[in-house]
């Protein structure tokens, strides 16, 4: 049974079944991918330069070093997920499930996580400048030496629920006062 149809713009698959450590092309840049299935897709170092991945499920799918700058991946599941490394400049991930995701060193350079799930992520240097973390969950996240300079809508109340360190850049409209080495006081001016 061929699963996957081949068609210049869009990947069909049947709706109700799910590729499980699925290898996809390594070239799906501005493909329509909207409510895809993969499952523990091996996607490493793939190019998903614009592709639209919106409401797909990409749970615990490798993407490591893979590019997705411009993606469109609102409202994706992309729970325990690797995304080391990865190139989301400008992705738009407004209300994507994200928990457990792993993107240390990731780019997020001017992404928007409107109301993304970022709850126990290992955020770890990863670079959020310009991004807009309007009503991100961050429970649990750890934002160690993250650069969050610029961000928009990040509030004390989310940062009181993450973890951050002295190393952690955070916009001129948060200011952090260390009561210990891992106890803070946050105010927003």
């Amino acid at each position: 049974m061929n699963i996957l149809k081949k068609s210049p713009k869009r990947f069909e698959f049947p709706r109700s079944q799910v590729i499980c450590h699925f290898i996809p092309p390594k070239n799906l840049s501005h493909k329509d991918l909207r409510g895809v299935n993969y499952i523990g897709a091996k996607m490493r170092e793939s190019n998903l330069m614009g592709a639209d991945l919106s409401n797909a499920s990409l749970v615990c799918s490798d993407l490591r070093n893979a590019n997705l700058k411009e993606a469109k991946l609102n409202k994706a599941k992309l729970t325990g997920a690797n995304l080391i490394d990865a190139d989301l400049r400008d992705a738009q991930l407004n209300g994507a499930e994200m928990i457990s995701v792993n993107m240390v060193r990731a780019d997020l350079r001017g992404a928007y996580l409107i109301g993304a799930n970022l709850r126990m992520a290992k955020l770890t240097l990863t670079n959020f400048q310009n991004a807009n973390l309007w009503g991100a969950d961050l429970r649990g996240a750890n934002l160690w030496g993250a650069d969050l300079r610029e961000v928009s809508g990040l509030t004390c109340e989310q940062l009181a629920f993450a973890m951050i360190d002295r190393q952690t850049k955070l916009p001129d409209y948060i200011k952090i006062t260390w009561l210990s080495k891992e106890r803070f006081e946050c105010t927003k001016e």
